[in-house]
């Protein structure tokens, strides 16, 4: 953003030459909310994000447990493909919105779609009789919708640091405890912050440090007052993988706010259903061996896992991460990032009802709070941060 406001190039505008695709464009109304709006909608994405991927840990493990199902790849391999589904849902928005359009010829929708997206200004120049003429905008040659063929380029960037994040925190599900990956997972916010520092997409305010090192602390606080989880060597090896994706899903939302070429030219739905079809094209050779590999008890699949395996794509894949993209979009990487940690103390409640023994433990209490007071931090310094965009398209 401070590249663009510079004049210089940023790096999705490197990446993405921008050519107007009429198939990829999609209507919208006039942007008349504030900013400080679209922000708030940010915030009660990540707390639907955080509500429903609280809930759909305990799912995975139970998976592996009650089922004994214990194939993270491949529940991460059915989970991915299932953004697919965004194909179809764009193709018939996309179809309503044009039934819907009134504008006589394409030339005069292109036009209004176009000056709807940008609230383009138009230059006055004056020639020498001093006759006032309108000139075509230039956001109309700087600025232009993304393509498919642009769309599929940012889903190939975004993709495999998706995939490796939520591969290895399934994978940790099946070595560790629910509570330590949820806690630990929540590091992604660290990672994001430096990852962002390096990048030129944070800033280092006071605030916003003292945010994350808050929710950092909380995290650490809670780990070790964590008395319900095991010492043994596959609970360490569980937590390492967690941080482990912590880390790629601090890269992966730093690298969807870098290369996003810009909130109004993307398709949030269009470039999800292009990454659950590269997901299903480029892993499925992956799959195969690892089936005739039996590295994964594969022959245990039954309908009523199925059944659980597309209830959690739909809802902590397809949903969630179409939340999740909005929320970045909406606010910025950091505060999405520490807005998660918000699944840390709906762990304890959860806890509560279920295990009120589990959720007794003063310092793990006290570390969840830190982790709340950490996502209030930096959401205020984000808020009080002038320039926050607005959306992203749908």
């Amino acid at each position: 953003r401070n590249a663009m406001a510079n004049g210089e190039d940023s790096p999705s505008s490197a990446l993405f030459p921008r050519e107007v695709d009429v198939d990829s464009i999609e209507a919208e109304p006039p942007r008349s909310a504030p900013r400080d709006q679209s922000f708030l909608w940010g915030i009660f994405y990540i707390f639907l994000v955080a509500v429903i991927w609280t809930g759909a840990s305990v799912l995975v493990q139970a998976i592996y447990t009650d089922f004994d199902f214990d194939a993270p790849f491949f529940l991460t391999y059915v989970c991915t493909s299932l953004f697919g589904v965004f194909f179809p849902l764009w193709h018939a928005l996309r179809r309503l919105k044009i039934a819907r359009q009134t504008a006589p010829t394409a030339e005069t929708s292109f036009m209004e779609e176009v000056a709807l997206r940008r609230r383009l200004r138009r230059r006055v120049v004056t020639d020498e009789d001093e006759e006032a003429t309108f000139m075509m905008p230039e956001a109309l040659v700087d600025f232009r919708i993304m393509s498919h063929k642009a769309h599929l380029t940012l889903a190939l960037i975004i993709w495999p640091l998706w995939f490796l994040a939520n591969y290895t925190y399934n994978l940790s599900l099946d070595l560790t405890s629910v509570t330590n990956s949820t806690i630990l997972s929540t590091t992604s916010s660290v990672f994001t912050f430096l990852i962002g520092l390096l990048c030129g997409e944070e800033r280092l305010r006071g605030m916003s440090v003292a945010g994350v090192l808050c929710a950092f602390g909380g995290v650490v606080l809670t780990t070790l007052s964590d008395a319900t989880s095991g010492t043994d060597g596959q609970s360490f090896r569980g937590d390492v993988v967690c941080l482990v994706g912590a880390l790629f899903y601090g890269a992966y939302t730093m690298a969807l706010k870098v290369y996003s070429p810009g909130d109004e030219d993307m398709s949030t739905s269009l470039m999800l259903g292009y990454m659950g079809c590269v997901n299903a094209v480029l892993l499925l050779p992956a799959l195969l061996i690892i089936a005739l590999q039996s590295f994964e008890p594969l022959e245990k699949l039954t309908w009523a896992v199925l059944g659980l395996l597309l209830l959690k794509g739909l809802f902590d894949n397809v949903l969630s991460d179409y939340l999740w993209m909005r929320a970045v979009l909406l606010t910025s990487p950091t505060v999405a990032t520490v807005g998660l940690s918000l699944t840390v103390p709906m762990a304890f409640l959860a806890d509560y009802f279920f295990n009120p023994a589990a959720s007794q433990d003063v310092g793990a209490v006290l570390g969840s709070l830190l982790v709340v007071a950490g996502f209030a931090l930096v959401t205020i310094a984000a808020q009080s941060e002038g320039g926050l965009e607005e959306g992203a398209d749908l």
